[in-house]
Protein backbone atom coordinates (compact mmCIF):
# COMPACT_ATOMS: atom_id res chain seq x y z
CA UNK A 1 0.00 0.00 0.00
CA UNK A 2 1.42 3.32 -1.06
CA UNK A 3 1.48 6.36 1.89
CA UNK A 4 -0.21 9.71 0.34
CA UNK A 5 1.38 11.45 3.57
CA UNK A 6 3.28 14.21 2.95
CA UNK A 7 7.14 13.86 3.36
CA UNK A 8 9.23 15.72 6.02
CA UNK A 9 11.49 18.14 5.45
CA UNK A 10 14.78 16.94 5.71
CA UNK A 11 16.43 20.50 6.55
CA UNK A 12 17.61 21.16 9.63
CA UNK A 13 15.10 23.44 12.07
CA UNK A 14 16.76 26.18 14.77
CA UNK A 15 15.81 27.03 17.66
CA UNK A 16 15.25 30.50 18.92
CA UNK A 17 16.40 31.72 22.68
CA UNK A 18 15.59 35.15 24.14
CA UNK A 19 18.11 36.39 26.79
CA UNK A 20 17.37 38.04 29.63
CA UNK A 21 17.10 41.61 28.38
CA UNK A 22 14.49 40.11 25.99
CA UNK A 23 12.51 38.11 28.12
CA UNK A 24 12.30 41.32 30.15
CA UNK A 25 11.66 43.57 27.39
CA UNK A 26 8.63 41.26 26.20
CA UNK A 27 7.18 41.32 29.56
CA UNK A 28 7.20 45.44 29.55
CA UNK A 29 5.90 45.43 26.60
CA UNK A 30 3.44 43.01 27.37
CA UNK A 31 2.03 45.17 30.82
CA UNK A 32 1.84 48.62 28.37
CA UNK A 33 -0.11 47.24 25.88
CA UNK A 34 -2.46 45.32 28.29
CA UNK A 35 -2.63 48.67 30.42
CA UNK A 36 -3.15 50.90 27.11
CA UNK A 37 -5.17 48.40 25.13
CA UNK A 38 -6.36 45.62 27.02
CA UNK A 39 -5.58 41.72 27.23
CA UNK A 40 -6.54 40.63 23.50
CA UNK A 41 -4.77 43.33 22.22
CA UNK A 42 -1.74 42.61 24.50
CA UNK A 43 -1.94 38.57 23.62
CA UNK A 44 -2.48 39.58 20.03
CA UNK A 45 0.75 41.82 19.91
CA UNK A 46 3.26 39.05 22.18
CA UNK A 47 2.18 36.43 20.07
CA UNK A 48 3.27 38.37 16.74
CA UNK A 49 6.51 39.04 18.73
CA UNK A 50 6.94 35.33 19.12
CA UNK A 51 6.32 34.71 15.79
CA UNK A 52 8.67 37.03 14.30
CA UNK A 53 11.38 35.24 16.86
CA UNK A 54 10.07 31.58 14.95
CA UNK A 55 10.56 33.50 11.32
CA UNK A 56 13.98 34.76 12.14
CA UNK A 57 15.25 31.16 13.83
CA UNK A 58 13.74 29.63 10.49
CA UNK A 59 15.53 32.37 8.45
CA UNK A 60 18.06 33.66 9.68
CA UNK A 61 19.36 36.44 7.59
CA UNK A 62 15.79 37.42 6.67
CA UNK A 63 16.59 40.50 9.44
CA UNK A 64 18.99 43.39 8.37
CA UNK A 65 22.99 43.48 9.29
CA UNK A 66 23.31 46.20 12.29
CA UNK A 67 26.51 47.24 14.13
CA UNK A 68 25.91 49.38 16.79
CA UNK A 69 28.38 52.36 16.94
CA UNK A 70 30.72 50.17 19.55
CA UNK A 71 30.93 47.96 16.74
CA UNK A 72 28.79 44.56 17.63
CA UNK A 73 27.16 42.98 15.38
CA UNK A 74 23.52 42.38 15.17
CA UNK A 75 20.56 41.16 12.85
CA UNK A 76 17.59 43.35 12.81
CA UNK A 77 13.79 42.85 11.96
CA UNK A 78 10.91 44.74 12.31
CA UNK A 79 7.33 43.58 14.17
CA UNK A 80 5.12 45.83 14.78
CA UNK A 81 6.15 49.00 16.33
CA UNK A 82 9.32 47.34 17.50
CA UNK A 83 12.52 45.52 16.45
CA UNK A 84 13.77 42.54 17.09
CA UNK A 85 17.56 42.24 17.43
CA UNK A 86 19.37 39.10 17.51
CA UNK A 87 22.76 37.16 16.89
CA UNK A 88 22.99 33.89 15.10
CA UNK A 89 25.23 31.18 17.28
CA UNK A 90 27.34 28.94 16.04
CA UNK A 91 25.00 25.74 16.39
CA UNK A 92 22.55 27.65 14.25
CA UNK A 93 20.35 28.63 17.07
CA UNK A 94 18.98 32.49 17.42
CA UNK A 95 19.51 34.70 20.24
CA UNK A 96 17.42 37.19 20.51
CA UNK A 97 19.32 40.09 22.77
CA UNK A 98 16.08 42.32 22.58
CA UNK A 99 12.80 44.05 21.87
CA UNK A 100 13.58 47.42 21.05
CA UNK A 101 10.58 50.12 19.91
CA UNK A 102 11.02 51.95 16.59
CA UNK A 103 10.91 55.33 18.25
CA UNK A 104 13.90 54.54 20.63
CA UNK A 105 17.93 54.93 20.59
CA UNK A 106 18.95 51.59 19.57
CA UNK A 107 22.78 52.44 19.76
CA UNK A 108 21.77 53.65 23.34
CA UNK A 109 20.26 50.51 24.57
CA UNK A 110 22.25 48.21 22.97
Amino acid sequence: MLSHAPKRNSFPVADYHLSHAADRELAEIYTYTFQTFGQAQADRYADQLLASARLVADFPLLGRDYTTGDGVEYRRYGSGRHFLFYRLRDDGDIVIDHFIHQARDFDQLL
